[in-house]
């Protein structure tokens, strides 16, 4: 995994887990990070399963994807 892609898991950890809390100035501060490690890598340069899952905000799922598991085999919906 390249250092870009490690910064963008670790943003999804965090963005992930401010919204389980509800702290909405954490989950604003994650969000920013996350937008900012998606800009940095650019669209050309993810994979285009993960594109479609962060274009798509399904951040669960890109989670699930960087950490080598399967987004589509019954994590619709549920939390890592």
């Amino acid at each position: 995994m390249t250092a870009s892609l490690a910064q963008l898991q670790q943003a999804l950890e965090e963005f992930l887990d401010a919204s389980r809390s509800g702290d909405e100035e954490q989950i604003g501060e994650s969000f920013g990070r996350l937008v900012a490690c998606e800009q940095q890598l650019g669209p050309e340069n993810v994979d285009p399963q993960l594109r479609h899952y962060l274009q798509r905000r399904s951040y669960v799922k890109a989670l699930t994807y960087l950490q080598g598991g399967d987004p589509e085999e019954g994590s619709c919906g549920s939390q890592p």
